[in-house]
């Protein structure tokens, strides 16, 4: 079908397996080539980032001269049979790769396990965004019923509706939230300015819903340095190497990066009664790497997870950390631990890791900071970075949001801060408030210059970055949207 079609693009919105269940038949190579009758498939290149992978396959006909056909895959990975996402942004955000590199007329694959529930949604939310773009009216009801008239059951559930409509309208209030990097280096403006996008945040921030029924059980209580700074229970780390008297939980969340690898473990500086629960969070979540992100002061609150004296010791609980090198430079100052966990009630159970912590010197070098950050990332293969400050919000959130908003920008060629805050505020509402978001998109645009701009584009005129909200690409749909929120 896909050879007699030459179909070009595949959106693929289902896992191989989803709850112990085969739902589909893995039909390209892990890597190389893999044969299935008169046709050979190569995988040519394959990109994971945090919801979704894709990959560029060449389809060759063994019984055909012609030349190879070029297919591209956008495989999904977050959206589970039968259900919806909590969060639309990721499925918006797949279809942004998707609309940004189809070119062609060719036809569109799309496909979950059945055909009809997750591929029906995405179809129906693929047509009426791009209905939106082009038109002041979506209509729904009539899209939903034309498609069943074609295949039964397309949109499988009524709760599947109710997202699509959840997810059409942050579709298209979100439409001017982001500019391509082509676009910014000839206008150096957004589309929309910085204070209509951080309210368009918080009215969208309103429909999520938090539970931290784990932070405020008793014993939890005294284990947060805020008490409006809590670990959802979703989004929370557990910790599972047993110690007397502690429970599984810690002040941290985990945070998507836009890649697959590494994922971010954000936290607050442990209290004096935490050192122990967080080498626990370092050694069940296989960290090697720890970025605090601010000077931190001993008091009676604050005590260091680590003695100053290279070559020293210190115990905390069953684990002992050692410091066995410490340097600096203009930007940060870097310490080895050595992170051994000893069981004195099992024989021979010693284990040894090597743990590095990069502590920022201030903030007036964060962009070369994250930039050596990246560059480090690129090549590492370990699971969970640990992202830490104070209070485990104001430094390490931005933190994160400058990094992915970079590393998408370097990627996509976008500037998109607007999803990329959204998606990490989905953890813990105090990431990044109004100024930080002002402060982000100012970021963007000295990273350009520093970075990525020819000398004749790098004067920037600082009044002109923005452009008033009454421009005419927003167009009347999206004002009636935004309104209605």
């Amino acid at each position: 079908m896909i050879w007699q079609l030459r179909i070009q693009s595949i959106i693929m919105v289902t896992r191989l397996f989803e709850d112990g269940k085969h739902k589909c038949i893995q039909y390209w190579p892990d890597e190389g080539e893999k044969r299935i009758n008169d046709f050979r498939i190569r995988l040519d290149n394959e990109e994971k980032y945090a919801d979704y992978t894709i990959r560029r396959f060449l389809l060759f006909n063994q019984s055909e001269s012609t030349d190879a056909l070029v297919v591209k895959q956008y495989h999904f990975l977050s959206w589970p049979d039968h259900g919806c996402l909590a969060l639309s942004t990721p499925l918006l955000d797949l279809r942004q790769r998707f609309r940004t590199d189809y070119k062609s007329s060719n036809p569109i694959l799309v496909h979950c396990s059945a055909g009809v529930g997750r591929s029906g949604t995405f179809i129906a939310l693929d047509s009426l965004l791009e209905q939106a773009e082009h038109q002041d009216i979506v209509d729904v009801l009539e899209f939903t019923h034309r498609m069943r008239q074609n295949r039964v059951y397309m949109i499988q559930t009524a709760e599947q509706y109710v997202f699509l409509y959840r997810t059409l309208i942050e579709g298209i209030v979100t439409m001017d939230t982001n500019v391509s990097l082509q676009e910014y280096m000839t206008t150096k403006k957004f589309r929309m300015d910085t204070k209509t996008q951080y309210k368009l945040l918080e009215q969208l921030q309103s429909t999520i819903e938090y539970s931290c029924r784990g932070a405020l059980e008793p014993a939890n209580i005294n284990k947060n340095r805020s008490e409006t700074i809590l670990a959802p229970d979703h989004s929370r780390p557990y910790l599972m190497t047993q110690v007397d008297k502690t429970t599984d939980y810690i002040n941290a969340v985990f945070v998507n990066s836009y890649r697959q690898t590494p994922s971010y473990i954000i936290t607050q500086f442990p209290l004096p009664h935490t050192c122990i629960d967080f080498w626990r969070l370092v050694y069940d979540h296989n960290v090697s790497i720890i970025m605090l992100l601010e000077p931190i002061t001993r008091d009676v609150k604050t005590s260091y997870y680590w003695s100053t004296n290279v070559g020293q010791g210190t115990l905390f609980g069953p684990f002992e950390i050692v410091l066995t090198s410490q340097k600096e430079d203009e930007q940060l100052v870097e310490r080895v631990f050595e992170l051994k966990f000893v069981n004195k009630n099992v024989f021979n159970n010693d284990r040894l890791r090597t743990v590095r912590q990069f502590q920022i010197k201030d903030q007036s070098h964060l962009l070369v900071v994250v930039k050596r950050f990246l560059k480090e990332m690129r090549t590492y293969n370990e699971q969970n970075v640990i992202l830490q400050c104070l209070n485990g919000a104001t430094y390490s959130g931005y933190f994160a949001a400058l990094c992915n908003s970079i590393d998408k920008m370097q990627t996509e060629h976008l500037i998109d801060p607007f999803k990329v805050v959204r998606l990490i505020r989905a953890v813990r509402p105090q990431f990044v408030d109004q100024e930080q978001y002002e402060t982000l998109l100012l970021a963007m645009r000295d990273y350009i210059q520093q970075y990525l701009s020819t000398p004749s584009t790098r004067t920037i005129d600082n009044n002109s970055f923005y452009t008033n909200t009454s421009d005419q690409d927003q167009t009347s749909i999206k004002s009636r949207v935004i309104q209605r929120l």
